[in-house]
C-alpha cells in the first residue's frame, strides 16, 4: 500500500482512493469518536491485535480533527504502520506517530 496525503493506492490492480472525493463535512465530536472507534476496531480485527491505547488515540482524533475524511486518513496510516511493523498481539501505537499523522491530515485539502 502506497500512501500520499491526498491518495491511497491499495495495490497495483485497483485505482487510488482519492480522499478529496470524500465530503469534508464538519462532524460532531460524537460522530468523530464513533468513526475513530469503528476504524480502529476494524484494524484490530484485520490484524488480530489489540491496541492498548485505543481510547487515547480515539480521544486525540476526535478532539483534533474536523471530519470523517481526516479520521479515515489517519486510521489508514495507522493500519499501514501496523502492517509495516509486523505487529502481533497487544500493542501500543506510539502517540508521537499518531500526532504526526493528525498534523498531516489537518493540512490535507
Amino acid at each position: 500500500m502506497t500512501q500520499h496525503l491526498d491518495r491511497i493506492h491499495l495495490d497495483g490492480m485497483h485505482p487510488a482512493i482519492d480522499l478529496r472525493q470524500i465530503p469534508p463535512n464538519i462532524s460532531s465530536m460524537e460522530e468523530l469518536t464513533q468513526r475513530a472507534n469503528m476504524q480502529l476496531n476494524v484494524i484490530e480485527t484485520a490484524y488480530s491485535i489489540r491496541i492498548q491505547n485505543k481510547e487515547e488515540i480515539v480521544s486525540l482524533l476526535s478532539k483534533k480533527l474536523e471530519d470523517k475524511r481526516q479520521i479515515f486518513l489517519v486510521c489508514t496510516s495507522i493500519s499501514s504502520w501496523i502492517a509495516g511493523s509486523n505487529i502481533r498481539g497487544d500493542t501500543v501505537v506510539p502517540i508521537n506517530i499518531v500526532l504526526q499523522l493528525i498534523e498531516a491530515a489537518s493540512h490535507s485539502p
